[in-house]
């Protein structure tokens, strides 16, 4: 079967967005942030407020009598949740009519970005990254992550388990996020799936920049095939093989993108040396924990 042109422009990119929105304003910014990418890449922007399902959460009564309790702690839980999630949706909508975003159930074309705020009843570490399955690409906001305190809640259940794209993007503004993009490159499979998710954004750069971290008794991948293949694209490159030297990975790697001014980290995530990673603590957590520039990741 044969695609005429409208429908080869309406399958390709990035056209659908999803991301986990709480109820507290300092959760504006990420929204903010989310809409702006939306913006860019003319995409729309589901938002997720995701809250306990009191059916399903375990509640714990003590030695007292233990059905009519949890039934009062259960209703309890229901109406907290309904007043956060007012509380959301009225932030989504202040934040949309701030940002002059239109409002939609769905897109309505490739051209008009458009965003939409859904309430979800369940856990967060298995809601959204069903969600993210389904979207072509997944953010995780800079609330989120600080208030993520163990590593191997939702963000590493996103990043591991939705199989899709995920930006984070830290307490950073995001307008030139797709300026000029910095490519960690270690030659492992992860890398070049999120290349290929960068590339599925469409944006064009005045330059990218080809990093290899190198390592002792490291043989550097071939950076000139990446060059080629970015060319193809239309994009400029600049290849760097940087040495680790006594710092760490994610020392380097920070380094090299605030030298050369990117706005984009792009990497793979718990990729070739994942199970190192495991046992030293990993580039990949540190990474997001200290960039002070978005990062997109694909494991």
């Amino acid at each position: 079967m044969s695609l005429n042109k409208d429908d080869e422009e309406t399958e390709m990119g990035i056209r659908t967005i999803v991301m986990p929105l709480g109820s507290g304003q300092d959760e504006n910014q990420s929204l903010e942030s989310a809409i702006s990418v939306a913006q860019t890449l003319s995409a729309h922007l589901e938002v997720l407020f995701i809250r306990p399902d009191p059916e399903t959460r375990q509640v714990y009564t003590g030695m007292l009598p233990s059905d009519r309790i949890a039934a009062d702690i259960r209703e309890r839980i229901d109406e907290l949740g309904e007043a956060a999630a007012l509380q959301s949706h009225h932030h989504f909508d202040y934040v949309c009519r701030k940002t002059n975003m239109r409002r939609s159930q769905k897109p309505r074309g490739t051209s008009e970005p458009s965003a939409h705020w859904r309430e979800i009843k369940g856990e967060a570490l298995s809601v959204y990254p069903a969600a993210a399955r389904n979207a072509d690409l997944a953010i995780l906001g800079c609330e989120t992550m600080q208030s993520d305190s163990i590593f191997g809640g939702i963000v590493r259940s996103t990043l591991l388990g939705s199989g899709s794209p995920v930006l984070f993007t830290p307490n950073a503004r995001v307008e030139k996020i797709f300026d000029r993009p910095l490519i960690a490159w270690d030659g492992g499979t992860a890398c070049v799936r999120a290349l290929s998710a960068w590339l599925a954004t469409e944006q064009i750069p005045d330059e990218a920049v080809i990093l290899h971290i190198e390592e002792p008794d490291d043989e550097p991948p071939d950076l000139e095939d990446v060059a080629a293949r970015l060319a193809w694209h239309g994009i400029r490159s600049k290849i760097e093989i940087r040495k680790r030297g006594l710092g760490s990975i994610t020392d380097a790697l920070l380094t090299a993108a605030q030298d050369h001014q990117c706005g984009l980290i792009v990497m793979g995530g718990y990729g070739r040396f994942r199970y190192s990673e495991a046992l030293f603590g990993g580039v990949t957590r540190h990474v997001i924990r200290n960039a002070s520039m978005p990062l997109l990741m694909m494991h």
